[in-house]
This record gives structure tokens, C-alpha cells and sequence, in this order.
């Protein structure tokens, strides 16, 4: 048994929140080294550390799964859901408002 679940949905939410509040605390760290206000180096120690011990636990964690996009079954759904939206048969043909224009237009 795994002293931490890092495949766990509860870790997996956890870790959300966590890197969101790291990527904020690094935003405003930037902002205040920008601007020179006092606290931006604490800021961005603390918002890159949370950063980088996301990323160590994130090395952990199951890869995701590949799909093939190549395969027919893909192929056939795709095709069928861009024929629902864009059907082929009904396209509308637009006629030129000027016959001066240039043909290419």
C-alpha cells in the first residue's frame, strides 16, 4: 500500500487547487518585482517551490491514456458529427454583389 494514492481522485483534486495557488502566488510575485513592491522575492520562493514540488509528484503519476485518432471508429464518429453540422449537400452558393469585382474575390 502507497504511502500517497498520486492516482487517487482526492490527490488528483488536491493537486489542482495546489498548483493553482502556486501559479497565483508566482503572478503576483512577478507583479511585485515589477513594480517593486516589497514581498516579491518571498512570493515567488514560495509560488515556485509549490510549483516544483508539483511537478516531483506529478512524475508519478500514470501517464495518460494515448489515443489512436487514426483508428476508423474515430474516423466514422468524426465524420459523422461534421456532416451534422456542415452538411455537404445544402452548402449555399454566393453570388457577387458587383460584377466589377475581381474574379479571385
Amino acid at each position: 500500500m502507497a504511502l500517497i494514492d498520486v492516482n487517487g481522485k482526492r490527490f488528483k483534486n488536491f493537486m489542482a487547487k495546489l498548483y493553482g495557488f502556486g501559479a497565483a502566488i508566482v503572478i503576483l510575485g512577478a507583479m511585485f518585482k515589477i513594480m517593486h513592491w516589497e514581498g516579491a522575492n518571498y512570493m515567488l520562493v514560495i509560488g515556485l517551490t509549490t510549483e516544483a514540488v508539483i511537478f516531483f509528484f506529478s512524475a508519478f503519476e500514470k501517464p495518460a491514456t494515448e489515443y489512436d485518432w487514426s483508428s476508423p471508429t474515430f474516423t466514422l464518429i468524426a465524420a459523422y458529427l461534421l456532416e451534422s453540422l456542415i452538411p455537404c449537400e445544402s452548402t449555399p452558393t454566393v453570388e457577387p454583389i458587383h460584377d466589377d469585382l475581381h474574379p479571385i474575390m
